[in-house]
């Protein structure tokens, strides 16, 4: 069975099952199928939660909005955004302040202790690590982003 996404102010889809991931669907992803009477999140169905790999429970109380417009009940969202956390790795990336942003602390203190510490060659590697990071952020769509660095933490490259 295919499923619609609600996306940036836009219906997009059908996509099967399993093109779902690659097309940027997140937990808080509105989707729709034919059987479904409303637009719902999709950590509150059975089959996308098992997709997205969450575990088993209720669904969360701001699911979706029965007959209301799916792209405004996906309300906001706090985690990084994909163009400040790129500006910031290619002008400050030496010192891991993007990975501080997305939550890879671990990462982060890597690239500051190791920039500081070495005066001058961690500095001078990890600005290249920071540049190329900040063009592979900018390369991707926000929802690739969300996927691969906030939902994934992918912590290099």
């Amino acid at each position: 069975m295919s499923y619609f996404m609600g996306d940036s102010g836009q219906q997009r889809g059908p996509f099967a099952v399993g093109e779902l991931l690659g097309a940027g669907m997140r937990p808080d992803t509105l989707v729709w199928k034919e059987s479904m009477p409303n637009w719902q999140r999709a950590d509150s169905i059975p089959e996308l939660r098992e997709l997205l790999r969450l575990p088993a429970g209720p669904p969360p109380l701001q699911g979706g909005v029965p007959g209301g417009n799916p792209i405004s009940a996906s309300g906001g969202s706090s985690s990084p955004q994909r163009i400040p956390v790129a500006i910031v790795a290619i002008l400050l990336g030496a010192l891991g302040i993007h990975k501080f942003m997305l939550g890879l602390n671990k990462a982060g203190a890597i690239m500051l202790i190791s920039s500081l510490v070495t005066f001058g060659a961690g500095l001078a590697i990890f600005s290249i690590v920071g540049l190329i990071e900040g063009i592979i952020y900018l390369s991707k769509s926000d929802q690739e982003f969300h996927q691969i660095y906030v939902v994934g933490k992918k912590e290099w490259f």
